[in-house]
């Protein structure tokens, strides 16, 4: 969420990660993720201006679900450009064989002829993304930003491990 009000802001982003796979609260190749001490989103204020953050929790009245949102406040853009991520996905990666896992603690299943699916698995995708920059409603630049990888997810399948 962060990373797209950076893009909206025309500021430098230094180091972005994508998830390792899709994120449900975000289109493919328009998240960064940020891992404790291992992955960092890094991005410079390059407007040579003073910005204000805020970042704050919505919660909608018609639901449990809270909503992360970020604004950023500083200079407008010189042109009166606009910012924006466009995407497209390039490859579909087939979901794997499933992983069969041995339920010796007869958490799911007991017997050897019984199976329990824990998960379907997912396809991954490579998603090519670029930065469009738009005078009003049309486009006056695309400039390809990255291709990702979000890994294909097999299936993970428990089976028993005692005889009937």
């Amino acid at each position: 969420t962060l990373y797209n009000a950076v893009i909206k802001a025309n500021l430098r982003v230094r180091d972005r990660t994508n998830h390792s796979i899709p994120v449900n609260y975000m289109e493919m190749g328009a998240d960064a993720t940020v891992a404790d001490g291992r992955i960092d989103f890094v991005f410079q204020n390059n407007t040579g201006e003073k910005i204000y953050i805020i970042a704050r929790l919505d919660s909608s009245s018609s639901s449990n679900k809270k909503t992360c949102v970020f604004q950023i406040y500083g200079r407008p853009d010189p042109n009166g450009y606009t910012y924006s991520l466009d995407h497209e996905i390039i490859e579909e990666i087939p979901i794997p064989d499933p992983v069969k896992v041995p339920d010796k603690l007869a958490e799911h299943v007991v017997y050897t002829d019984q199976t329990y699916e824990a998960s379907k698995g997912q396809k991954g995708y490579k998603v090519r993304t670029y930065l469009l920059t738009k005078s009003g409603s049309t486009v006056i630049d695309q400039k390809e930003l990255y291709v990702d990888t979000y890994k294909a997810q097999a299936p993970k399948i428990y089976v028993g491990v005692t005889p009937r």
